[in-house]
């Protein structure tokens, strides 16, 4: 039986954890318009525009098929956004996955690039084991292009923003000088979700106080540079 991990309920440390261990991706079905698509897409003409119901039923479709790879699925509220580093980019209110490597399959991220190609998503992003995120294009659209594999952060950061900012109650940014610091002190190579928590875990236990840290808070640090989120 494959269990859907339910990280909203999960602890910080448990969560924390998990970015550890295993490789991580973000994806999801949801269009606005059927364009720059690699393969036809059986349930819209080219140029036709996605209903709700349609995005709906193709967001369902998209969790059965993860699960069948017997990937760990969470489902992120509102986490979709189309033109990602453009100033026409679009906010999809819909639901993207965090997906995790929990069988440790070593063709992870060419199953979710194959996903991404499949709902003709503009990209996905993909975190291998022990380094930080990055966008691979998985469409014809011109940003981040098809088969380019992209950093966090930097020219998509004002997107980030329009993908997180919304579903999150205290904004977790600019960060105290405390923590940039921790960050700072670090090697250059270290990931910058795990120099991140480590700095983070040093701060709390020095007494300090965080109002509020939720999954959706981390995925968006996790999708940021060291220059995004220590800026003053």
């Amino acid at each position: 039986m494959v269990n859907e991990i339910a990280l909203h309920e999960a602890g910080l440390n448990s969560i924390w954890s998990r970015i550890l261990q295993y490789d991580l991706a973000l994806i999801a079905a949801s269009k606005e318009q059927c364009i720059h698509c690699v393969y036809p897409q059986r349930d819209k003409e080219v140029n036709g525009i996605y209903t709700n119901d349609e995005n709906e039923y193709r967001t369902k479709l998209l969790r059965a098929k993860l699960l069948k790879h017997r990937f760990g699925v969470d489902k992120i509220d509102g986490t979709n956004i189309e033109k990602l580093s453009t100033s026409n980019a679009k906010h999809l209110d819909e639901n993207s996955f965090l997906v995790i490597n929990l069988k440790n399959d070593p063709n992870f991220k060419d199953k979710l690039i194959e996903l991404g190609k499949e709902f003709c998503q503009d990209a996905v992003w993909i975190k291998e084991k022990d380094n930080d995120f990055y966008l691979y294009g998985t469409n014809y659209a011109s940003e981040p292009g098809f088969g380019n594999r992209l950093p966090a952060g930097g020219k998509f950061l004002d997107g980030i923003r329009q993908m997180f900012i919304a579903k999150l109650k205290y904004p977790p940014y600019p960060f105290p000088e405390q923590i940039c610091k921790q960050i700072n002190s670090k090697n250059p190579n270290t990931p910058l979700i795990e120099a991140f928590f480590e700095s983070f875990n040093v701060y709390t236990d020095s007494g300090q106080k965080v109002k509020h840290f939720s999954i959706n808070a981390m995925l968006y640090i996790s999708l940021m540079s060291k220059e995004d989120i220590c800026y003053k």
